[in-house]
């Protein structure tokens, strides 16, 4: 065992015992000499009975997991080694060893928070200059003000879903390349664009957005908190993750008379919304219809009434933000409501 082999034995001379300690005053042949048992140097030398208990004690005291069936090297002598260990040091080993085994299972913050098993992928950048915060296929607009900055994504279609995907978080590491990995280093992204499919090149071989790959595009500023640039396409793992937001769910309607529109961001959990219904005082619950990426509309005319939103988003939740939109709205405007609890 790793623990024993740790553990400091003692070479008791099998002739010295109890009161004939004073007789045996020639030493043996090789005696005082370094003998090897187990792997291990040790020096014979002889102990006075006060020595000895001390020495017992001390092998006993080193390691608080050492069994008490493991053998000392000269137990086999016929006197008490002080192996059985005592019965306060067999309760201590009951109490502590569970403990210390749990103290291997506890996950992280952000293992607790997966929605997902990690998953083979690959990644590669861009370099981003300040419109690229701008815009995108999800329709959040300007990523600053919506509070997503550079940590971002843009999403192959086989991950993209045709915008179901958007405002989704993905923890993503690098592994494999060694040599241009940062070792021990995770970034959380979320989705706010799409990788477009290249057809005039093969999947394997260019065509790195193409159906049926996993591919992640990310802003130069977030492929260097994982790699370094040199790296170009590098292999990835990724996972679904909670998104943390800050503040509540933001509802940003916009739209004409009998066209009304909303784009949904900052949600958090999930962060990505798979279902819409509007509900005003004139109006019981009504369906809309994704537009593109988060932005939902209607073909109602909605004005001169508060407004109530159900999100559902794609772990099960649903989340209702009942007159979050006043009586008084106006197109353009943002209006914040309640947020998903984690």
């Amino acid at each position: 065992m790793g623990v024993a082999s740790s553990q400091v034995y003692v070479a008791l001379d099998a002739r010295v015992t109890g009161n004939r300690l004073a007789a045996a005053t020639q030493p043996e042949p090789g005696a005082q000499g370094d003998t090897t048992e187990g792997g291990h140097a040790h020096r014979r030398t002889r102990k006075t009975p006060e020595a000895t208990k001390d020495q017992k004690s001390i092998t006993h005291s080193s390691s608080p997991l050492h069994s008490s069936h493991s053998h000392h090297p000269l137990s086999h002598s016929g006197h008490r080694s002080g192996a059985m260990a005592p019965p306060l040091l067999l309760l201590l080993l009951f109490i502590l060893l569970p403990a210390l085994a749990a103290g291997h299972q506890h996950e992280t913050s952000l293992g607790s928070s997966a929605l997902s098993e990690w998953r083979s992928a690959k990644a590669s950048y861009y370099a981003a200059d300040p419109e690229d915060a701008v815009d995108g296929a999800c329709g959040f607009g300007d990523l600053g003000k919506h509070g997503y900055g550079m940590a971002t994504v843009g999403l192959s279609s086989a991950l993209f879903e045709r915008g179901a995907a958007c405002g989704g978080c993905y923890e993503v590491k690098c592994v494999e390349d060694l040599k241009y990995c940062l070792p021990g280093t995770s970034i959380i992204v979320t989705a706010t664009n799409f990788c477009a499919p290249n057809y005039g090149l093969p999947a394997d071989a260019g065509g790195h957005c193409n159906p049926p790959n996993h591919h992640f595009l990310l802003p130069i500023q977030a492929f260097e908190k994982i790699a370094l640039w040199k790296a170009g396409v590098m292999p990835i793992q990724y996972r679904r993750v909670k998104c943390l937001r800050d503040g509540g769910v933001r509802f940003s309607v916009n739209g004409r008379h009998f066209f009304f529109s909303v784009l949904i961001s900052n949600v958090g959990g999930a962060g990505d919304v798979r279902s819409v219904k509007i509900k005003g005082t004139e109006s019981g619950w009504l369906s809309m219809g994704r537009n593109w990426g988060q932005i939902w509309h209607i073909n109602s005319d909605m004005r001169g009434q508060p407004l109530s939103f159900e999100l559902s988003s794609s772990d099960g939740k649903t989340l209702t933000n009942f007159n979050v939109v006043p009586k008084d709205w106006e197109f353009g405007k943002t209006y914040t409501g309640k947020q998903f609890l984690l």
